[in-house]
């Protein structure tokens, strides 16, 4: 270790873990001595009586899960004291806004006159609660980075919302029981929509998802049609939602995703998307379209190489489907009753067909 010179072995010690990796580093020799006094900001999350050792700190960063040195422990020194705050850890929307016009209003100025005050103080990590929603009438700014769980329960009376925010993620129940709500214009940022964020939301008639949006939760836009149903839909018995856009980055779909989606016409299946089949990443799972009866055309992307039990079953409008050039199985009862279905294109690799049940009618191409 001791053949990188101060400068390199300074970008090695960015990625340590703990202040005790930086005591052992200044310990080898005398070249790596000073490396903690030439960051201008902490790497590592401190304690009040480790910040001495960083004596060059510009800028304050405090990290997630920090209970050392919490934001909410923070006096009017280190606001004095430090050109720039940066926030990990999570707070809440009004804590947030009452601090940045803390700051606005100038209340924060240096006690040395060679100190220039504080430049500012970014929030990274801003959770929009309840509590927010009715002290802000619902005004969500760019601040906000998450939604928190149940925050807008049961607002039966509002029909749209429109979060134009960098949020990443939104809470489990977040949008529970908004009947009224029928359109949603989702923050181009999210990446996360989890469990049961709009349960509920029978209103709902279009859905675009953005581009970076990585993972749909279970029950994520489920209608209470059947209360006895164990398995798990993201879209299960929407039956008012005619359209939905998928993101291109879109990596994994729970089973029964689209079940019952009776009014569903134009579904796109991103690239991404590996098999058909019950679980697993890149996947869409069993009974996935199962009761989809205004679905007339399908066209399986070629990265497909497997479709699940009863993925299309009961899809009675169902006409064509063009199948993956890469798959090679299709499971039991596929398209069952499917009374519709004329052509199929089959791929030539395909090894196995159990597929359907003696009433459909098929003519097949190959």
């Amino acid at each position: 270790m001791n053949h990188l010179d101060g400068f390199h072995i300074m970008i090695v010690s960015k990625y340590f873990s703990s202040f005790q990796d930086f005591i052992s580093l200044e310990l080898v020799c005398k070249k790596y001595a000073s490396t903690m006094s030439k960051f201008h900001y902490n790497p590592i999350p401190l304690t009040r009586s480790k910040l001495i050792f960083f004596e060059n700190l510009e800028t304050l960063i405090l990290w997630p899960q920090n209970n050392f040195l919490a934001f909410k422990h923070l006096t009017s020194y280190f606001y004095r004291e430090f050109y720039r705050i940066i926030v990990y850890e999570e707070v809440d929307y009004k804590t947030a806004i009452n601090m940045l016009d803390m700051y606005s209003e100038n209340k924060f100025q240096s006690i040395k006159d060679t100190c220039v005050r504080m430049h500012s103080i970014i929030f990274k990590n801003v959770v929009y609660t309840q509590k927010d929603k009715i002290a802000f009438n619902s005004h969500l700014s760019d601040l906000v980075t998450k939604i928190d769980e149940k925050c807008f329960f049961n607002e039966q009376e509002m029909k749209s919302i429109n979060i134009q925010t960098t949020a990443t993620c939104i809470n489990n129940e977040s949008f529970l029981l908004c009947t009224s709500l029928t359109s949603f214009i989702f923050p181009l940022s999210l990446r996360r929509i989890c469990d049961k964020s709009f349960v509920e939301c029978r209103s709902l008639v279009e859905v675009v998802f953005p581009s970076r949006l990585t993972s749909i939760g279970s029950l994520c836009f489920y209608t209470f049609k059947t209360f006895y149903q164990k398995l798990i839909g993201a879209f299960q018995d929407c039956q008012n939602l005619s359209c939905i856009k998928l993101p291109s980055r879109l990596s994994e779909i729970s089973y029964i995703a689209f079940s019952g989606c009776q009014e569903l016409l134009d579904l796109n299946i991103p690239k991404s998307v590996e098999s058909l089949k019950k679980f697993g990443l890149k996947s869409i799972g069993e009974i996935c379209f199962n009761g989809c009866i205004s679905l007339n055309t399908i066209e399986i992307p070629d990265s497909v190489t497997e479709i699940g039990w009863q993925a299309f079953a009961e899809c009675t409008q169902l006409q064509k489907v063009v199948m993956s050039k890469s798959l090679t199985t299709l499971n039991r009862e596929t398209f069952k009753n499917c009374f519709s279905l004329t052509e199929f294109e089959f791929a030539y690799g395909t090894k196995s067909i159990k597929v359907f049940n003696r009433r459909a009618s098929l003519v097949a191409g190959f």
